[in-house]
């Protein structure tokens, strides 16, 4: 009896897992989507995760109903780093995000990895990012200081 109990617990369990995971299989990483939001969901959702090229990487995060996070960090040293934090409405028929209101910071960190200080560098900073449904990637056209141009940033992680 306590058999037959424990193997239908096991069976209601891996019913469980299969239903989550199929969910997430039609999810909103860049990598199953086609860029098109499904019904009531930000579009943004079709692209969160990072993105990374060389030194820089980008992290994409919906806010509200339509509008995209993007926070950009770039490491410069052993305990510096700039980061760029900016948000902007995403364009479905193009898959571009422009934005107008980017904050440089630059950061110096403590050993353990902690904000020592922080110093703004400019702010309502302008420019565009670019994404590539296809080849699971974003381009970052920065207006301020053109940083990233000619650089594709391919999606790694959501």
């Amino acid at each position: 009896m306590k058999k037959t109990m424990m193997i239908m617990l096991l069976l209601c369990a891996a019913l469980f897992l299969i239903a989550c995971g199929a969910g997430k299989a039609t999810g909103s990483s860049a990598a199953q989507n086609s860029g098109q939001p499904e019904d009531g969901q930000n579009p943004v959702m079709n692209f969160i995760g990072v993105y990374e090229s060389e030194d820089i990487s980008i992290l994409v995060e919906a806010k509200g109903n339509e509008d995209a996070k993007l926070t950009v960090t770039r490491e410069t040293g052993e305990n510096e780093k700039n980061e760029w934090i900016m948000s902007g409405n995403l364009d479905t028929e193009t898959l571009r995000v422009e934005y107008h209101d980017c904050v440089k910071t630059d950061l110096l960190l403590g050993e353990d990895g902690t904000v020592v200080s922080e110093a703004e560098v400019y702010f309502n900073g302008h420019g565009f990012f670019f994404f590539d449904y296809e080849n699971n990637s974003l381009t970052w056209q920065d207006d301020q200081e053109h940083i990233a141009d000619g650089l594709t940033f391919v999606y790694s992680a959501p």
